[in-house]
């Protein structure tokens, strides 16, 4: 097992996904920050005249509250959540399908006892992925709250950035599993690469609302997003964290599971010859 993560290691610093990947999650996260404090300004000019105006903005711009004082560790959730799962999907999913294309999955697996440590394999790496990806968006988040709304900053609450980045990370990695399970599935490159951009960009919030609008009109009252990585993912916050961070974890964990169990099963069936 040891063996079949150092090789997947190996194929994943000596491909170009993640050389590219580390640049542009680097230079998104600077993008995201930079684009926050554009809004921030123009909202600030805008309600110089009619402060009261501030509250009409809140429901499209919710950053307008940093006008009165926001936490350090808020400033760098807004960043890290910037496009980050999209990157870091894209990266994943590239390493994932390229072994579609490139005959490795089948060179190797013929010589496994058991195929589905290959997955298990390809899992690992891919939490580094992320964790690769959360750590260059939090440092670049980070110095950029400092340098472009440190006289907003009213508080550092460290440990609940340092909690928040990691129940982050694990619902990332829950992604991973679903991303993994598809690519095996479907052994195709292109489509691993689609249910990436899927969630990365959010898309899955719109079936979210419509789910949890049909469930509404027989009176199930619920809201979907609660119960989904991308969804709590987009709930986490200095005021929000400690209501969700046992769901989170349950959530994730299930996801991570079943999907990695589905995932693992199809590969063993799976003719190599």
């Amino acid at each position: 097992m040891l063996n079949l993560i150092k090789m997947d290691f190996y194929r994943l610093f000596h491909s170009k996904a993640i050389k590219v990947g580390a640049i542009v999650a680097a230079i998104v996260a600077f993008l995201g920050m930079a684009l926050n404090l554009g809004i921030l300004e123009i909202i600030k000019l805008g309600t110089s005249d009619d402060p009261a105006s501030v509250a009409d903005m809140r429901i499209l711009f919710p950053i307008v509250d940093w006008l009165t004082g926001v936490d350090f560790a808020d400033v760098v959730f807004t960043g890290t959540g910037f496009l980050s799962l999209f990157v870091s999907c894209m990266v994943v999913a590239s390493f994932v399908g390229a072994e579609q294309s490139c005959g490795y999955a089948k060179n190797i697996a013929g010589q496994l006892s058991n195929r589905g440590m290959m997955v298990v394999s390809k899992f690992v790496v891919t939490c580094f992925v992320q964790l690769m990806v959360l750590l260059i968006y939090t440092a670049i988040s980070s110095i950029c709250a400092i340098l472009f709304f440190g006289s907003y900053i009213k508080g550092c609450s460290i440990g609940i950035l340092i909690e928040g980045v990691l129940l982050r990370l694990l619902l990332f990695c829950a992604i991973d599993a679903i991303v993994l399970f598809f690519c095996t599935l479907t052994k195709s490159h292109a489509v691993a690469m689609v249910i990436g951009a899927i969630f990365g960009v959010g898309v899955t919030g719109l079936a979210y609302m419509g789910i949890s609008a049909l469930l509404g009109m027989v009176k199930i009252s619920v809201n979907v997003a609660e119960f989904m990585p991308d969804g709590i993912n987009g709930l986490i916050s200095v005021a929000g964290l400690e209501g969700i961070v046992v769901k989170a974890i349950i959530v994730a964990v299930i996801f991570i599971a079943g999907f990695l169990t589905g995932a693992i099963m199809l590969f063993k069936k799976r003719d190599v010859k």
